[in-house]
């Protein structure tokens, strides 16, 4: 709606080509005038517009509420009251917020009232009212709205209690005086209604206290807080320890405790801990503090050091032995104590090693104050060495009598106490001799034991004695050889010997051969160590010469020598002593040159002799025969075939003639014969020979020229040869008489001129065809040109008047020019002859021109052959546009720009147009809005035009989308209307988007329509509009019926039916579903019908029918007969027959089955009314049917059954084997087979059985068999194999590898290997070599077992091996490790063990020390073996002087008993003085000057002095120096003037030891 006068509008918008568009500032201005006076005009024409308005929202409250501040609180569940104050045109209130509610009234009314229950939680609950003047036909509130706010807390949370402490406790939470403890309470809700209570407590006691206090706020809600007081009043406790320390110091631990708050610190005086060490006659103090700061002390005093020397014993750690011996070292424990100043260190265990009696140990300790007590251990007996035993009787040779071996031992310390041995592994004895005379090879084991416990290594020795003769056997050379059996070569007998009894064999007959033809008899005889002997005999048949053979050939030879067939070969042969072994079959030979045919015979012996034919030629197979012509596959004349005959066996008899080939032809033949020596002939023809001898023929082909005679394009020439016989082969060319090209396709000519083609064929036998007549062609592929002579166009480009002059020249440098084209604007296409003058319209116009030459080649002219003439005699267009364009009902909906477009029809649009104006864009919203727009074309010619009117609206229009109701459920049963509604305030619907009416179909719980929009006539879409929570169930529920139990797989039920009802519905949901139904009594096809079902949503399903119901409650009933042929109450035969047969009640479900088993077996099941049981009469017995029916309902009849028996088995036989054979199968003495018969448990019984059978012989396997009979004379037999060897296997066992030293010892592993045999069963064990590396006496044995089971045991014994080297350890040297006092050193010895062969020597060397006999000594300890092998040790000791103290002035408190510590002048001289001593106590000098100490400065002190001052001449070396007179070392020490601490000071002597001394200076 226009609201301005109409020229001011159209002036503010024809303003715009001359100045700038508006600012966004000024167009905001604008817009809110035209908005203002939109209002104002409006309403001079418009009906009223009435608004409801919300005054004020406010919340009041009851029981469990409180108003503070004007503000509403509320406690959980507690009633609120919202009071809303509306103007009076008010008819309906929303609220929304914490609670929603909606209220309407028929008449307008001022003040609404909503009630609610506050919510859980705490904090602000907000809402909103909103007064309309009305409500829709939905029940919503609709029209002109405004709103309010109110708002009320929940508060269901307490006070907050803080609590403080006076005073405040310390950093570890504790006080340690009264504490008071003072309350505050603060609410962020309602407020604090009562508290704290208490306000404020005091705490006096000791301990952990909590304190409580309690606070309500305004609406009674109550908080409670703790807070722990911790009050410690009381002082800690503090105890105190001392421990004396091996340097004479002191160390003081302090304990601290406190029972209430703990300690936090517990310190010694002068220490970051609770301990600390100081010197004697100290005083120390330590302070405890507990955790709330209360705090003790403690002082401690530390007594004076300790002058007397600590106690030691030693004893045994292992009592000896009842003898009073020891057979290893001994440990001896050793036991101090000190009362005073404590032992700092244990003394260590100490070792007596070495051999003999009053062997002793000794050690010495140190007590805390430093003082030293050595002490000697009791005396203990030591023996380590085994005692020897020696044997005599014993032998490794073999004797027939009784053997007397002795035994005697020895030992040389503890004496022996007992020999023990064992006779072939049995029991241990005890004695020094026994006798032997069972027959066999003994093995004795012998050791002997001293009183020390020490054992003697098991010791071997063999006793062997025999009295069994030995076995003999014999082997043929070669071992092919079988005994009496025929043989071509000479037989060697070797007779293999064996001894049983264990002597083994002392002779056997050697090896005899066997060289002279004949028979011959060879004996063996065999002798064993005892004498005993056995013989052998051998048959031996010796055949040499060579049997006798001829052969004859059959078959007729040519005069040639040569056979044209096979020929057959045929011998005799003969032997005349040991016979011929056959005669040769007949040998055919075939083709071939110079054969030979050969035999061999055989006779018995093994001799062979040979006899056949040479020189034997057959020939069976023709001569080749073949032909040699010219190898070219085509041939231009007569054609010459050499033939040549050839024969590989035979040759040939002679060679053809060769023949000549005429004529032409693809397939031309020759024929020619020839036979061999053998007379075999040969003929044959050659084909396939070609001959042409005509040249080919060539034909030329070209398109048509034009009329003209000429080409206007390339020219194709194809050129196509032809021969009658070879074809042909190449076709050649020359263009204008160029080289000659050959031609292998069509090629092109297409430069322009004329051209000359010769062209000629050659055929595959190389005939040339002569090139004919040439061919001439005439070629012109360039168009002609054109060039414009007028139209000229004028400076300016334009003409001014409609007549132009046209003239053309053409030109061509081929064929010459046929014609000369143009056309005028496109137009048709004119013959150019002469000028002429076009009468042209104002406009651009197009002159296009070309010619065409002869050989109608065109010239190109649709791009480039062209003249523009220009022409103007008319003024400039202008048109408006809007961008984008209104659309189909006028109106656009965003800004529009207005944009004009000047146009020339003379001109053109670009360069004629001189000048275009008036471009606006239009911003704002309205209707029949113009622009205007200016045009000036380069002639100067002027046009205006305004453009409009223009529509505008930015504002989308407003859509809603309302369903029919559904039923009280909110469900429809069919599709559901939705109304659309659209709005818009400007341009208004457009008529054509209005959506239609939807219709919700389909199915579900939340369907909907939409989303649609709709637009108004500006094109403005709305937002999209939807309609949900759309319910519709068209489908009725669904019924399904079926009884609550199956019927069986025959469709029977065998009891009542109850029929169930189960309904679905997939939407809305069942609302009614029919009961259950109750079938009763038997019968086929029964039914029932239920009740309908119905949903929520209404619909009705019609009640279900369930038929089909078959019910049977009774069971069947089986009658049985049974059949068999029986002899006495026994059935016999195969098998007996027992059938069933079972009936059904009439009209029900009749007989399904039969079901039965045999014997309890598994049950079987026949199909039917009828079963044959068929029962297998297997061996003898009895056996029982047991039976019953099923009918097909599944009521089962009760079981039945019936008996019958049979007799058909035999006894069965079964042995025994006594004694029951190895796995092997073998017995090794008598075996007895005793069979024992059983008849079935229920057949005839046993009559008779055989009697037991002994094999006491030796056999490989005989068999036994036994029999047995029943009553119906059935017969069982049984049968088992015996084998029996009663022979033992021999075995012998040699030493087969290692090395046995002159001392009778082995110095590496021993292997001796076994040999086995056995005659009989064979052997099944022989033992593997025996490899013997363990030190000591050896012995290795073995035992052979044959498969019988016997056995032989065989041993080699004596075997003694050291491998080892003697045992030799530091502690075996008496002076390891050991410190002794110079001239009381012992002779270094050493004492060392060998397990096995004995030590043969220990020797010790020493090395080191100083001259004087003091200082650190090395020694070398060496042990030897028996059998050689060593053992070298390396260790130390030291020797040393005998320093008995400091001498005077000095009071040397370590030495010296009863004396002080010597305090001195400071400053003065102190003379140090000392000696040195051996053992005996003899004075001894030194072999280098002792070293003098630097004194160093000790602990303060305030002893007075008690030393005489002394002034000699003090020392300034570092060493001391010897008073040969005095026999003594001094050093005369200056002292320092500082005072009042004592000082240690020393000296180093050249035997390793330092001595300290301590004095006070004052």
């Amino acid at each position: 709606m226009n609201f301005l006068p109409a020229p001011a509008a159209r002036h503010l918008v024809s303003s715009a080509p001359s100045r700038p568009h508006p600012s966004p500032d000024w167009r905001r201005l604008w817009v809110s005038l035209v908005t203002v006076l939109a209002v104002v005009l409006g309403g001079l024409t418009a009906p009223a517009a009435f608004a409801s308005s919300a005054n004020g929202a406010t919340f009041s409250g009851g029981a469990g509420t409180v108003t503070v501040g004007g503000a509403l609180f509320a406690t959980s569940g507690a009633g609120v009251t919202l009071t809303v104050s509306t103007s009076n045109d008010t008819k309906c209130v929303d609220v929304t917020g914490a609670f929603t509610a909606h209220q309407m009234s028929t008449i307008g009314k001022t003040t609404w009232t909503f009630t609610t229950t506050a919510s859980t939680g705490d904090g602000a609950r907000a809402v909103t009212a909103t007064a309309s003047p009305s409500e829709n036909s939905q029940g919503k509130c609709t029209g002109s709205s405004s709103s309010a706010q109110a708002s009320y807390t929940v508060d269901n949370t307490g006070p907050v209690l803080q609590s403080t402490l006076t005073p405040a406790a310390n950093a570890a939470g504790w006080n340690k005086t009264d504490t008071v403890v003072a309350w505050t309470a603060t609410d962020a809700g309602s407020g604090v209604g009562t508290g704290p209570t208490p306000a404020s407590s005091t705490v006096n006691a000791n301990g952990t206290t909590n304190i409580t206090s309690t606070a309500r706020d305004r609406l009674n809600n109550l908080a409670s807080a703790s807070v722990t007081v911790r009050i410690d009043k009381g002082s800690p406790t503090i105890t105190a320890t001392q421990v004396t320390n091996p340097a004479g110091t002191t160390t003081v631990t302090f304990t601290c405790s406190d029972p209430t708050s703990g300690i936090a610190s517990c310190l010694a005086q002068g220490s970051t801990t609770n301990a600390v060490t100081v010197q004697p006659g100290s005083t120390v103090i330590g302070t405890a503090t507990d955790a709330a700061g209360n705090s003790s002390t403690k002082t401690v005093s530390v007594a004076a050091g300790d002058t007397s020397a600590p106690t030691l014993s030693g004893t045994p750690t292992t009592p000896a032995n009842a003898s009073g011996w020891y057979a290893n070292d001994v440990t001896v424990r050793w036991t101090a104590a000190d009362p005073e100043s404590g032992i700092p260190t244990a003394p260590v265990d100490t070792t007596i090693s070495g051999e003999g009696t009053g062997l002793t140990s000794s050690t010495s300790v140190l007590n805390g104050a430093g003082l030293s007590t050595t002490a000697t251990s009791p005396a203990v007996k030591i023996d380590r060495t085994a005692p020897t035993t020696g044997i005599s009787g014993s032998s490794n040779t073999w004797t027939n009598n009784a053997v007397t071996v002795s035994l005697s031992a020895a030992d040389n310390l503890s004496g022996v106490a007992r020999t023990e041995y064992t006779i072939d592994g049995g029991p241990t004895q005890t004695g020094t001799g026994f006798t032997l005379s069972s027959e066999g090879d003994h093995t004795v084991t012998f050791r002997s034991i001293d009183a020390a416990g020490n054992a003697e290594a098991v010791r071997t020795a063999q006793v062997r004695i025999d009295r069994t003769a030995p076995t003999i056997g014999h082997v043929f050379t070669p071992l092919s050889y079988a005994d009496g059996t025929w043989t071509n070569a000479n037989v060697t007998v070797t007779f293999s010997c064996a001894d049983q009894g264990g002597s083994g064999v002392a002779g056997c007959t050697a090896p005899s051969t066997i060289t002279t033809e004949g028979t011959s008899a060879v004996v063996g005889t065999a002798t064993d160590g005892a004498g005993n002997s056995a013989t052998d005999s051998a048959s031996v048949r010796v055949d040499k010469t060579v049997p006798t053979i001829s052969a004859v050939a059959s078959g007729v030879q040519n005069d040639s020598g040569w056979y044209r067939d096979d020929v057959t070969m045929s011998y005799t042969a003969n032997d005349e002593l040991s016979g011929v072994a056959g005669t040769p079959a007949n040998v055919v030979l075939s083709e071939g040159s110079e054969q030979s045919a050969f035999a061999t015979v055989t006779d018995a012996a093994g001799n062979s002799n040979s006899a056949g034919v040479t020189g034997i030629n057959i020939d069976k197979t023709p001569p080749v025969l073949t032909a040699e012509y010219s190898a070219a596959a085509w041939n231009t004349d007569d054609v010459t075939v050499t033939w040549t005959c050839t024969d590989a066996l035979s040759g040939p008899a002679g060679q053809p003639n060769n023949t000549s080939v005429t004529g032409e032809g693809i397939n031309l033949s020759s024929t020619a014969s020839c036979s061999d020596v053998a007379g075999n002939v040969t003929t044959k023809t050659v084909t396939g020979i070609k001959i042409d001898r005509s040249a080919p023929a060539t034909v030329a082909d070209v398109p048509d020229p034009l009329a003209s005679g000429w080409y206007g394009d390339a020219v194709l020439v194809t050129l196509t040869g032809s021969d009658n016989l070879s074809d042909v082969v190449a076709t050649s060319y020359t263009v204008d008489g160029g080289a000659v090209q050959a031609y292998t396709e069509a090629f092109s000519l297409d430069s322009t001129g004329e051209h000359t083609v010769l062209f000629w064929s050659t055929d595959g036998a190389g005939n040339v065809e002569k090139a004919g007549a040439p061919l001439t062609l005439k070629v012109d592929t360039i168009a002609p040109t054109t060039t414009v002579v007028n139209p000229i166009s004028p400076a300016s480009g334009w003409f001014v008047t409609s007549g132009i002059p046209v003239a053309f020249e053409a030109s061509d440098t081929g064929s010459g020019i046929s014609a000369t084209h143009y056309t005028i604007d496109g137009g048709e296409t004119q013959t150019y002859g002469a000028p002429f003058t076009a009468n042209l319209s104002t406009g651009t116009h197009t002159i296009t021109y070309w010619s065409v030459d002869l050989a109608d080649n065109t010239e190109e002219h649709a791009t480039t052959n062209t003249v523009n003439v220009n022409v103007d005699t008319d003024a400039p267009t202008i048109v408006g546009a809007a961008s984008p364009k209104a659309n189909a009902a006028g109106w656009n909906n965003t800004d529009v720009d207005v944009t004009f477009s000047c146009n020339d029809l003379a001109s053109g649009l670009q360069t004629g147009v001189a000048g275009c104006a008036g471009d606006t864009t239009l911003t704002n919203d309205g209707a029949g809005q113009t622009v205007v727009g200016d045009a000036v074309d380069v002639a100067g010619n002027t046009r205006t035009t305004t453009f409009g009117p223009v529509n505008i609206d930015t504002v989308k229009p407003t859509l809603m989308g309302v369903p029919a109701d559904g039923n009280a459920a909110g469900w429809h049963t069919d599709d559901v209307l939705v109304k659309w509604i659209g709005d818009d305030a400007l341009s208004g619907i457009d008529p054509t988007t209005q959506p239609g009416d939807s219709y919700v179909t389909g199915e579900g719980a939340d369907l909907g329509a939409g989303p649609v929009t709709i637009a108004d006539k500006a094109g403005n879409l709305s937002d999209p509009a939807s309609v949900t929570g759309v319910k519709i169930d068209r489908t009725a529920p669904h019924i399904d019926g079926s009884p609550t139990t199956s019927a069986n797989a025959a469709g029977w039920y065998s009891s009542d039916v109850t029929v169930d009802y189960t309904c679905t519905d997939a939407l809305s949901g069942i609302a009614k579903c029919p009961t259950s139904k109750l079938i009763t009594g038997n019968g086929a096809d029964q039914k029932v019908t239920g009740d309908p079902a119905t949903d929520v949503a209404g619909n009705q399903a019609a009640g279900v029918t369930v038929s089909g119901i078959n019910i049977d409650g009774s069971a069947p009933s089986t009658v049985s007969n049974n059949t068999c042929t029986a002899v006495n109450d026994y059935c016999k035969g195969d098998f007996a027959n027992v059938v069933l047969t079972a009936t059904d009640q009439a009209g029900l479900s009749g007989v399904k089955e039969i079901r039965y088993s045999v014997d309890g077996g598994t049950e079987q099941v026949t199909a039917g009314a009828t079963a044959t049981v068929r029962v297998p009469l297997t061996g003898s017995g009895s056996g029982s049917v047991q039976y019953y029916a099923v009918d097909k309902a599944g009521n089962v009849e009760a079981s039945n059954g019936v008996s019958l028996k049979w007799d058909n088995i035999a006894p069965t036989v079964t042995h025994t084997v006594s004694p029951t054979p190895n796995a092997d199968g073998w017995n090794k003495g008598d075996v007895t087979v005793t069979f024992t018969a059983k008849d079935d448990d229920r057949g005839s019984g046993v009559t008779g059985i055989s009697a037991p059978v002994t094999v006491s012989t030796e056999t490989a396997g005989r068999v036994v068999t036994g029999s047995a009979t029943d009553t119906a004379g059935n017969v069982g037999t049984d049968s088992v194999t015996v084998k029996l060897d009663r022979t033992a296997p021999t075995i012998t066992g040699t030493i087969t590898a290692g090395t046995r030293t002159a001392s009778g010892w082995y110095t590496g592993p021993v292997t001796v290997t076994f040999t086995c045999t056995d005659a009989l069963s064979g052997i099944v064990t022989c033992p593997d070599p025996v490899v013997l590396s363990a030190n000591g006496a050896n012995a290795a044995s073995g035992t052979a077992t044959d498969k019988a089971g016997n056995s032989t045991t065989a041993s080699v014994p004596g075997i003694n091996i050291d491998q080892e080297k003697p045992t030799l350890t530091t502690a075996n040297v008496n002076v390891q490790d050991g410190t002794f006092t110079v001239g009381s050193v012992p002779a270094p010895t050493c004492t060392a063990t060998d397990s096995f062969s004995g030590v043969a020597s220990c020797r010790v060397t020493v090395t080191g020390g100083n001259a004087n006999g003091v200082g650190t000594f090395t020694y070398t300890a060496t042990a030897t073996d028996k059998a050689g092998n060593s053992t070298t040790i390396t260790g130390t000791f030291r020797v040393v002087y005998r320093f008995d103290g400091f001498l005077q002035p000095i009071n040397d408190t370590a030495h010296q008993i009863g004396v002080a510590t010597s305090v001195f002048k400071a400053g003065s001289t102190v003379p140090v003085k000392f000696q040195l001593r051996d053992a005996a106590g003899n004075l001894v000098q030194a072999a280098s000057a002792p070293i003098w100490l630097t004194p160093v400065k000790g602990v303060a002190m305030n002893v007075p002095v008690d030393e005489t001052v002394y002034t000699a001449v003090s020392d300034s070396g570092s060493v001391f120096k010897y008073d040969a007179t005095s026999k003594q070392y001094i050093y005369n020490w200056k002292t320092g003037s500082a005072s009042g601490n004592y000082w240690r000071i020393g000296v180093i002597l050249d035997d390793g030891q330092t001595h300290f001394v301590n004095i006070g200076l004052r």
